[in-house]
């Protein structure tokens, strides 16, 4: 253990994630198995690292250089604004090698040097060159991502959200999921999307016990026909 999650939610439903960093203030390279980041699949690399102690951007960065020399492909969580305004130019360190930045818009925004309210066109302007993956969430009106030079938009599926906190992991969840298992991106966006219309159903920032999480994901890749919910967009120079 780490660590602690905890969730607070209101009467009127609003929540709130406190995490208690626990040992994870301690953390340093040296804690970095270089045998587990060979044999991976894929490492994620949670942006919140940053702030965990002195040690924390040295932590990343040797975790990121690993990936890179054994050719794991890596994904890099924008965490928070503040922390994208904070280590600003170390994600950007990390950002040419990632497979996959992953963020929502006010993060992306922050990410491009730009103000919270700014427009998804402007933000994607900004980072296009720079960002080889790119995944941003947009809350209510779904999602946005860049694959292998082709751009994909998602539209939220129908739902009567509760409670908001963790939809946006849980997306990012379902998404790489399908793409481990070599779903094109738009059905990954799709999977995506379901994964995170049934967190956002239910109190809390984790579904309940009760829903067996890997029977969600098997579901949604086996969702037949075409999604009316996602479409690819025209490819631009």
């Amino acid at each position: 253990m780490t660590g602690y999650n905890l969730c607070f939610s209101s009467e009127t439903g609003k929540s709130t994630i406190v995490w208690t960093a626990g040992a994870n203030s301690h953390i340093s390279p040296r804690v970095i198995e270089e045998q587990v980041i060979r044999s991976a699949q894929l490492l994620v690399i949670d942006g919140f690292t940053f702030g965990y102690g002195e040690n924390g951007p040295a932590t990343i960065e040797h975790a990121a250089n690993l990936a890179t020399r054994y050719k794991v492909p890596y994904v890099l969580t924008l965490a928070s604004v503040e922390k994208v305004e904070s280590y600003r130019d170390l994600f950007k360190n990390l950002i040419p090698n990632a497979y996959l930045v992953a963020g929502n818009l006010e993060q992306a925004a922050a990410l491009a040097g730009l103000s919270k309210g700014a427009e998804l066109e402007e933000v994607v302007r900004l980072l296009d060159n720079d960002v080889p993956g790119l995944l941003i969430t947009l809350g209510e009106k779904g999602a946005w991502a860049k694959m292998g030079g082709a751009k994909y938009e998602v539209q939220p599926t129908p739902v009567d959200a509760i409670d908001t906190t963790g939809g946006g992991d849980a997306f990012l969840a379902g998404f790489l999921v399908a793409m481990q298992r070599g779903l094109p991106p738009a059905r990954a966006l799709s999977v995506g999307n379901l994964v995170a219309a049934e967190v956002v159903r239910h109190k809390g920032a984790r579904l309940p016990y009760e829903v067996q999480v890997s029977g969600l994901i098997d579901a949604a890749l086996m969702h037949d026909g075409p999604n009316p919910n996602y479409r690819a967009l025209p490819q631009t120079s």
